[in-house]
C-alpha cells in the first residue's frame, strides 16, 4: 500500500511520504501458503510489515503563532505589527488552501486537524536566504512564517467525499484554533475558509463544504447550550 498524498495534485497537498504492507494482507499470504505447502515447512511468504516515514524540517503552527504572539506583544510601531499580522494572514490562507486539497484531489479527511498537526517547512531558498519579515526589535525577529504546508499525523484520517465529514474536519480546526490562538480565532473563518487564496479557493465545491459548516456549528453550539 502506498500513501503520498504530496504526489496529488501537483504537490498541492503535502504530507509525510508513508510506505507500508498491511498485517491483514500478509495474514491472507501466509494462509494461502500454507494451504499450497500443507505442514511440511514454514513459510516466510507476507510475513511481517514495515514503515517508511519522512521527517520533516521546520515548526509546527502551533509553536510559530505562539513565537509570534510573544513577538508582537513588544512592538510598539503600528506599521511594523500591521506588516506582521499580513504575514499571519498569509499564513492562514495558505492553510486553508492545504486542508481544501487535501479534501478534494486527495480525497482525504484528517480526522485531527490542529495547529500541531501542521507544520511550516521553509524551502532550500529560505533557508539560504532567510528576509527579515518584521524589523528586529532588542535583537529579537519575528519569527519566519514562510515555507510550505507539510499536513502530518494522519491517524485518524479516512477517504472521504461527504461535505459532512469534510465540515467536520473544518470545525477541528476551527476550534483547535479558538482554543489555542485566541488572538489570530478572529482572523479564521475571513482567512482560512473563506479567502479565495484560501479554503474557498482550495476546490470548486468549497460553497457547500461550508455552507454544511454552518450546521455543524449550529450543532455543537446547541451540544455546548445543553452540557
Amino acid at each position: 500500500m502506498l500513501v503520498k498524498l504530496s504526489g496529488l495534485g501537483g504537490g498541492e497537498i503535502k504530507s509525510p511520504a508513508v510506505l507500508s504492507l498491511e498485517w491483514d494482507v500478509g495474514r491472507k499470504v501466509r494462509g494461502l501458503e500454507r494451504e499450497r505447502i500443507g505442514d511440511r515447512g514454514d513459510s516466510s511468504a507476507g510475513a511481517g510489515a514495515w514503515l517508511l516515514m519522512e521527517w520533516i524540517e521546520g515548526k509546527s503552527v502551533k509553536d510559530l503563532l505562539r513565537e509570534w504572539d510573544t513577538w508582537v506583544k513588544g512592538v510598539k510601531d503600528e506599521e511594523e505589527k500591521r506588516k506582521g499580522e499580513e504575514e499571519v494572514k498569509m499564513l492562514l490562507r495558505r492553510i486553508g488552501r492545504a486542508v481544501g486539497a487535501l479534501h478534494s484531489k486527495g480525497g482525504v479527511v484528517h480526522g485531527d486537524l490542529t495547529s500541531s498537526n501542521i507544520m511550516v517547512r521553509p524551502t532550500g531558498q529560505e533557508q539560504m536566504n532567510r528576509q527579515d519579515n518584521g524589523g528586529e526589535r532588542g535583537g529579537e525577529r519575528m519569527p519566519d512564517l514562510h515555507g510550505e504546508i507539510v499536513l502530518i499525523d494522519f491517524g485518524l484520517a479516512t477517504q472521504s467525499v461527504q461535505d459532512e465529514d469534510r465540515a467536520v474536519d473544518l470545525y477541528v480546526l476551527e476550534r483547535a484554533f479558538g482554543s489555542t490562538h485566541p488572538r489570530q480565532e478572529g482572523w479564521f473563518d475571513e482567512e482560512v475558509l473563506q479567502s479565495q487564496e484560501g479554503y474557498r479557493g482550495g476546490f470548486k465545491g468549497a460553497s457547500v463544504v461550508l455552507k454544511r459548516l454552518e450546521e455543524v456549528r449550529m450543532r455543537g453550539r446547541k451540544r455546548s447550550m445543553i452540557g
